[in-house]
């Protein structure tokens, strides 16, 4: 393995407005389709129209490849038609951008190494596959302090993504360890363990890929890296990792934000946290959320709800921008859960008063580096509502 770290840019200085946006019928792009290629812009679609202009440049190293239509047109996939249901208005939640020298290196600085492990869950229906899960280490880590506990967070990748995507590799991190790093140094955050496995999520590939990942997840990373490192979890049994689900968070981006509304609809009792950033649920087949966003808000909340969940049990953190194509599939989602008040309680203030938010930040795009202050924002909230 090589330890040269895919380039991925720092997240750009730009503008930021509050945003007001109503959200009418329902546009079915194709945003979580991948192909498998991770350095395209796939925000390029938006570059001639004038109707919503982004302050940021316009990156292309560490994007999510994913096709989609243009803003404005009503285009569906084949086999999907736009939704009769309309959105009620998002506002804009009261947050932040990443504070200014984050992205730079930290005086106290944590580590990363490679994690091997042998998963016998594989989608090619393979016996085992041997992988490599990227892992950060805060700052003062001591694997030799059985007293001190981390709370975990597991980060997903996108379409064409792998291991070091989010991270980096150990010789050439990338500015989201730096943001770890800043975070836990100044206390906004405790001290963290981020996991960054990877699956196949190649064209044709994903229904089979996040199904097997979701059992690979719980029954093979979880348990290895759990049982290795200081973690809440006090053994590595179903038991004792569902127990620790307070400490525990699942997030991905794109396609991984896919496979996040997944986790929730299907191995709730291990995670309390979730982090989906643009990517919508397709519990009900490929671009459900948007194309029928009605019914996939009513599985997601019958799957907690059925498995005897209150909304406090469960804390969900759903980010996009406007200029994302992924923006016209998950807001339509996102209207409809707002409606299931049994089971999602919509907030735009933190989670002293709901158990769900939906953060949309005016003018990012589909790329990586956009991702870095949705996982700023969430995890921030996150602790706050345990504090």
């Amino acid at each position: 393995m090589t330890d040269a770290a895919d380039p991925i840019p720092t997240r750009h200085d730009r503008a930021r407005a509050p945003l007001a946006a109503a959200l009418g019928v329902a546009l079915v792009l194709a945003a979580c389709s991948s192909t498998g290629d991770d350095t395209a812009d796939a925000g390029t679609a938006t570059d001639t129209t004038a109707a919503v202009a982004s302050t940021a440049p316009d990156t292309t190293a560490g994007a999510d490849t994913t096709p989609s239509t243009a803003p404005g047109t009503t285009a569906a996939p084949p086999g999907t038609s736009t939704t009769e249901a309309e959105a009620e208005p998002v506002a804009d939640p009261p947050l932040t951008p990443v504070p200014d020298g984050y992205e730079e290196p930290a005086a106290a600085r944590g580590s990363l190494t490679a994690f091997e492990y042998t998963t016998t869950h594989t989608a090619d229906g393979s016996a085992s596959q041997d992988k490599t899960a990227m892992v950060y280490l805060p700052p003062g880590y001591d694997q030799d302090d059985a007293a001190t506990r981390h709370d975990i967070f597991y980060l997903m990748h996108g379409g064409g993504g792998h291991e070091a995507t989010w991270l980096g590799r150990p010789s050439s991190p990338t500015s989201l360890v730096s943001i770890f790093d800043h975070m836990i140094t100044d206390g906004v955050i405790p001290p963290m363990i981020v996991v960054a496995p990877t699956f196949d999520t190649g064209p044709g590939s994903f229904d089979a890929s996040v199904d097997a990942f979701a059992s690979e997840l719980v029954e093979d990373l979880v348990p290895a890296i759990e049982g290795t490192y200081r973690t809440h979890a006090d053994g590595t049994d179903a038991e004792a990792l569902i127990d620790a689900r307070d400490h525990r968070i699942f997030g991905g981006f794109s396609m991984g934000g896919v496979t996040t509304w997944h986790m929730l609809e299907t191995r709730t009792p291990y995670f309390r946290h979730y982090l989906p950033m643009s990517g919508e649920s397709w519990a009900l087949g490929r671009f459900g959320g948007s194309s029928s966003p009605v019914e996939t808000a009513g599985e997601l909340a019958e799957a907690v709800t059925s498995a005897g969940y209150e909304p406090s049990d469960y804390l969900i953190f759903s980010a996009t921008g406007t200029l994302d194509m992924a923006y016209e599939n998950m807001s339509p989602q996102i209207a409809a859960m707002r409606e299931r008040t049994d089971a999602f309680e919509y907030t735009e203030t933190g989670f002293s008063d709901g158990n769900f938010m939906y953060y949309v930040v005016d003018g990012n795009r589909h790329n990586y580096p956009w991702g870095y202050e949705y996982i700023y924002n969430g995890l921030r909230l996150f602790a706050a509502a345990r504090s």
